[in-house]
C-alpha cells in the first residue's frame, strides 16, 4: 500500500496502521476478536479507507469527487459506526444527505457499493470475528441496498452482494471454474 494524499493531507500514522493490519503485514496472525469500542473501530476504518483509497474503483470517488480528508472524516465516521454497535458515541450526521451531494456529482453505481461492500466485508473479516463485526457486516450490507436504491429511485438490484464476504468468495471461486 502506498501513501495516498487526499485534500487537506493524510495522518501518515493512519496509514501505517492500515498497514499494520493489512494481512501481508505479518505471517503469523494474531488472535481474532470481536469489535469492543472505538479503538477497535479506528483501526477498522484506517485499514478500510486504505484500501478503498487505492482501489481503481472508489478512488476517483473518494479522492477526486469527494476529496476525502481522513483527518475529518475518519472520527466522524467512527463516531457513526461506534453509535450504530453500540449506541454510544456522537454521531448526529445524515449519512443519506452527504451520499445524495455526492451522487449529484458522479453517479454511485450498484459496482460502486459492491466493491465498498466487498472491501468492508473483508476488512472486517480479517481483523475481527464475533456478533458485533458480525453486525458490522450485516448493517453496511443494509445500508449499501437503500443508498442504491434511494439513490436510483428504484428498487435495490438483487446482484448486490448482500451475504458475508466468504459467501461471495466461494461464489467467485465456483463461477471461475
Amino acid at each position: 500500500m502506498t501513501d495516498v494524499p487526499v485534500a487537506g493531507g493524510h495522518d501518515p500514522s493512519l496509514l501505517r496502521t492500515a498497514r499494520s493490519c493489512s494481512p501481508s503485514s505479518s505471517t503469523a496472525r494474531p488472535q481474532v476478536v470481536d469489535i469492543a469500542g472505538r479503538g477497535d473501530l479506528d483501526a477498522l476504518l484506517a485499514a478500510f479507507y486504505g484500501r478503498a483509497l487505492a482501489d481503481p474503483d472508489l478512488r476517483p470517488v473518494f479522492v477526486d469527487v469527494m476529496r476525502l480528508d481522513l483527518d475529518e472524516h475518519l472520527p466522524v465516521i467512527a463516531a457513526f459506526w461506534e453509535h450504530v454497535l453500540f449506541r454510544t458515541g456522537t454521531y448526529s450526521g445524515r449519512t443519506m444527505d452527504v451520499h445524495r451531494r455526492v451522487h449529484q456529482r458522479i453517479p454511485l453505481t450498484e459496482s460502486h457499493f459492491s466493491r465498498w461492500l466487498e472491501l468492508w466485508q473483508s476488512s472486517v473479516d480479517e481483523m475481527f470475528a464475533g456478533p458485533v463485526a458480525e453486525q458490522a457486516k450485516a448493517h453496511a450490507a443494509r445500508m449499501a441496498s437503500v443508498f442504491l436504491r434511494n439513490l436510483s429511485a428504484g428498487p435495490a438490484p438483487r446482484s448486490l452482494p448482500l451475504v458475508p464476504a466468504a459467501a461471495n468468495q466461494s461464489q467467485r471461486s465456483h463461477q471461475v471454474r
